[in-house]
């Protein structure tokens, strides 16, 4: 599925404007609570790679420590994707790639593009960029914000788990 017309069928189905720059790519963007993110969707062969690229530019004597902070969100709290920093723009990015065969589901694509993390984890980067905070005092004073939040509970019929808790920083 390299080219992206099954999935920009998927997005008018949806009902989400887009523009279409050629046959690979689609590109959204999305005005969130906090923070503005463009979506960029690339068909690659049997995978859909979603790439979502923060609007603010980070200032660049932030740009180790706000590394620093998607590492560390990476390792203990996202379970599917990844963020990271564009380090020439300076930009925040999450991208999470789909394998989709023969073709993409509306439920996948949806499922994707509820997984960009920015809404949630946009004050632990706005502390590290503007006011100077370290990755972990940003990422402590996130947690305790959440703590108790709709994003910590479990579905009801949630097994117990064996694994080990995650690291906490």
């Amino acid at each position: 599925m390299s080219d992206i017309v099954p999935v920009v069928r998927l997005l008018d189905e949806i009902g989400l404007r887009y523009r279409q720059p050629d046959a690979h790519h689609a590109h959204l963007s999305f005005r969130g609570n906090q923070v503005d993110f463009d979506v960029l969707l690339i068909g690659l062969g049997p995978l859909l790679s979603l790439v979502a690229y923060a609007e603010p530019q980070l200032p660049a004597s932030r740009v180790d420590e706000a590394i620093r902070l998607a590492n560390a969100l990476n390792a203990a709290h996202l379970r599917w994707g990844a963020l990271w920093i564009q380090p020439e723009q300076r930009k925040l990015a999450f991208e999470v790639a789909l394998p989709v065969g023969a073709g993409v589901t509306r439920e996948a694509l949806e499922l994707a593009l509820g997984a960009v993390p920015f809404t949630r984890c946009w004050p632990a980067f706005a502390q590290v960029a503007w006011t100077g905070a370290t990755a972990a005092d940003a990422l402590r004073a996130w947690s305790d914000e959440r703590e108790g939040g709709p994003e910590d509970a479990s579905p009801v019929d949630a097994p117990e788990s064996d694994l080990p808790p995650a690291v906490e920083f």
